[in-house]
């Protein structure tokens, strides 16, 4: 398996065949989980923006940057 770490190698002991799941059980779920992430996104380059704002001195807390930061 390929990560941004390197290679891994994976050795499977038990697999559990899956379920196919309607979409309309599991759209408000999806929605939620879609929803957090976007939150979580914005409250970090929020964050960020603010941390790029500060004068702090002796710490280094990065610039806000990124395709969404306006």
């Amino acid at each position: 398996v390929k990560t941004r770490f390197g290679f891994h190698v994976v050795r499977i002991e038990h697999r559990v065949a899956g379920d196919t799941v309607p979409f309309d059980a599991v759209e408000a779920e999806i929605a939620q989980y879609l929803e957090a992430r976007v939150r979580h996104k914005a409250t970090q380059q929020y964050v960020s923006i603010l941390a790029s704002q500060a004068q702090v001195e002796g710490v280094d807390l990065g610039a806000a940057n990124g395709p969404l930061v306006q």
